[in-house]
């Protein structure tokens, strides 16, 4: 077989390519463009669990607020909240409010000096918390033997407005109110109004 024709079937063995008029040999390993692998696809995120939801408002740790002035009238809604938080689970803040009158007298004595004020609010303090302990003090003994958590407090000033400033304070879930308390009726129409207008919470008055 002489060179040209050895060269011609070399040629059309072997894809001849040019570049700038010049003839190029590819590689063994080359593939032209339309033999060419497809591209991988892209590589899918990771799912990622999603977080877990919150839980519900009544799954949580119920917080009430018990507004008494340990009278026998009030004895009723204790037994309530004890019982409600044996079954539910939660905790209890019993709260007593005092009437101011007196400090507010202690303070306007134009004829006591500021050290004697002083010491007469401390003793009116020390009167309410004394007071609050002797009305609620068997509510809450008996709520602990029940095995709910129950806190003491006691606060001065006007008794509604306390009782809610108080549920505030304390994030209560529920205010329970005897019918009478304080020398208030919470029955009568216009003390419902006024504490379902400004209530933070649920309010319960026991019958």
């Amino acid at each position: 077989m002489s060179f040209f024709k050895s060269l011609s079937k070399s040629r059309r063995q072997t894809p001849m390519f040019s570049f700038l008029g010049f003839p190029v040999t590819p590689p063994p390993n080359f593939l032209p463009y339309h033999h060419w692998p497809s591209p991988a696809p892209p590589p899918q995120p990771r799912r990622r669990n999603p977080p877990a939801a919150a839980p519900h408002k009544e799954n949580a740790m119920r917080r009430i607020l018990l507004g008494s002035d340990g009278s026998v009238e009030a004895r009723h809604a204790e037994d309530h909240v004890i019982a409600t938080l044996r079954r539910e689970g939660g905790s209890v803040m019993a709260l007593h409010v005092v009437d101011t009158d007196l400090m507010h007298y202690g303070l306007v004595d134009q004829l006591a000096t500021q050290s004697d004020k002083e010491t007469f609010l401390n003793y009116v303090r020390e009167q309410g918390e004394s007071e609050c302990e002797a009305r609620l003090g068997g509510f809450v003994e008996r709520a602990r033997k029940s095995g709910v958590h129950a806190l003491l407090g006691v606060r001065w000033g006007e008794p509604l407005r306390e009782v809610l400033a108080a549920a505030t304070e304390n994030g209560a879930d529920e205010i329970v109110l005897p019918p009478h308390s304080w020398g208030m009726d919470f029955t009568t129409p216009h003390l419902a109004e006024r504490l379902n207008r400004s209530s933070p919470c649920k309010i319960t008055i026991m019958a």
